[in-house]
């Protein structure tokens, strides 16, 4: 009996040895890798990071990680939790700190400011920190430990992630965004109502309204306590803002915002933007309009409207703000000149002119100077759009000539996909393009109309004929009395 027990002894001993081997040879076997990912708009290349353990971890099975991991609380960071999640003794077992974080796991804004005040306690007790630098849109932690780590931006001092490393790989990707805004015009806006979509660039006349469309996104204000989102729009001498915003954040109309003009600046500061944190993601739309005034630049240089965003980029220091780069919009606009002149290139003055559009509306009128020149009044201000085809007809020539024939053409303003300016042309060899010296002349269309002198030959139908008509109906005329004499003088005889 004494011998039995002795064996059994003996297999408990050991048994107990290999129970304590286990957890040890599992924390120097098993290491993984964290990987952290750019996010759509911002990129972690050239970005230094930091890793810092604030639990550790040991796979409970050498052989099969299936099995889970058991965790410890750092020597280190025992007082660290001792405060946060101590209890009634003020000493943190490590069941009472899992249990706590795994409550965070669906509290985004609870489990960012527990990486904060964890960072900020590893930093404090020392804990020596494994580092990545980025590229490549990726920065790799190898070799780590298992265990629950709070990743660091260097650059910023914010933490990014707190995430647990059990598994040999995991990844991670920025969850601070860099808000973007896009500025386009509504290019919807076609009298039969079908849809050019929204564009960078439209054409318009002097006194039309530019309808502006701007979108952004609710960026993700993980770990702030208050957000700058600042839409800051500049517009051009030529555009008159018609104080129209209208906002709206996820579909929904939006009036937590503040508009203030200074001149041509245009500011729509969201007064409570942080109320939005639960929103991340969802569209942020801004319209409004300007209309085209007479300071507009008339020609290839075009009216731009620009906007830049000013947002936030660090939770532990609200008044830190970056801005992003400006995107503009161009409206362009071109005029129209008749040089009015005789069979021998003589300037001639009095002739009337009307400028009709494709449904035979009159949208301008002149008359030409001693010079010649037809400067045109327009019924709904300076301006010929692209893609829009127009009649000259001259209504009234000078004395002693004959009017002109109609000139009839469409105009074309080229995408200026490849830089600021619009160019522009006609489908008709008689109206040309003319591009001016000095930003202050006016760009515009030109053509040259002559007047012949002499009167018109008659057309068929005219009195060439009609005399012809007059001479045969005499002459019948004169034979039916003829006849009837003839008769008469018979009788008689």
């Amino acid at each position: 009996m004494k011998k039995t027990n002795k064996i059994f002894s003996v297999i408990l001993a050991l048994a107990l040895v290999f129970a304590m081997a286990i957890p040890a040879f599992a924390a120097s076997t098993w290491t993984g890798d964290i990987t952290i990912n750019s996010a759509t708009n911002v990129s972690v290349d050239g970005k230094v990071f930091k890793a810092y353990k604030i639990l550790d971890a040991e796979a409970v099975d050498a052989d099969n990680l299936e099995a889970g991991v058991i965790y410890s609380i750092p020597e280190a960071l025992q007082s660290f939790y001792n405060t946060k999640f101590g209890g009634d003794d003020k000493v943190a077992t490590v069941d009472e700190v899992t249990t706590a974080l795994e409550g965070l796991k669906d509290k985004a804004a609870e489990l960012q400011a527990f990486a904060v005040e964890a960072l900020a306690a590893a930093k404090a007790a020392g804990i020596s920190p494994a580092s990545a630098t980025g590229a490549n849109d990726k920065a790799t932690f190898t070799d780590l430990d298992f265990g629950y780590y709070v990743i660091e931006d260097e650059g910023t001092a914010t933490p990014i992630s707190a995430l647990m490393l059990r598994t040999t790989s995991a990844e991670v990707t920025l969850k601070a965004d860099k808000p973007s805004i896009e500025k386009k015009i509504d290019g919807d806006t076609d009298k039969d109502d079908t849809t050019a979509g929204l564009v960078d660039y439209n054409t318009a006349t002097v006194g039309e309204s530019v309808p502006y469309v701007l979108t952004s996104k609710v960026p993700d204000m993980t770990g702030y306590t208050k957000y700058t989102y600042t839409v800051t729009d500049t517009l051009s001498d030529g555009l008159t803002f018609n104080n129209d915003v209208v906002v709206t954040v996820g579909g929904e109309k939006y009036t937590d915002v503040a508009v203030s003009t200074n001149g041509q600046v245009v500011t729509i500061n969201f007064t409570n933007f942080i109320n939005l944190a639960d929103k991340a993601g969802e569209e942020i739309k801004i319209t409004y309009s300007a209309k085209v005034n007479e300071n507009a630049i008339i020609g290839v240089e075009g009216n731009p409207n620009s906007v830049v965003l000013e947002y936030s980029n660090n939770p532990q220091d609200t008044t830190d703000t970056d801005t992003t780069e400006k995107d503009i919009t161009r409206t362009y606009l071109v005029d129209l000149i008749i040089n009015k002149t005789d069979e021998d290139n003589k300037a001639l003055a009095g002739a009337e002119f009307a400028v009709k559009d494709a449904d035979g509306n009159t949208i301008a009128t002149g008359t030409s100077d001693d010079n010649g020149k037809v400067a045109f009044t327009w019924t709904n201000g300076v301006g010929l759009k692209d893609g829009e085809t127009y009649t000259i007809v001259e209504t009234k020539a000078p004395a002693g000539y004959n009017e002109a024939k109609d000139i009839t053409f469409t105009v074309t303003c080229t995408d200026p996909t490849t830089g600021t300016d619009c160019t522009w042309s006609s489908d008709n060899t008689l109206v040309t393009f003319t591009a001016t010296d000095g930003a202050d002349v006016d760009d515009y269309f030109e053509t040259t109309i002559k007047n012949t002198t002499g009167s018109l030959l008659p057309e068929t139908g005219g009195i060439g004929t009609t005399i012809f008509y007059i001479v045969g109906a005499l002459l019948v005329v004169g034979a039916v009395v003829i006849l009837i004499s003839k008769k008469r003088t018979s009788a008689e005889a």
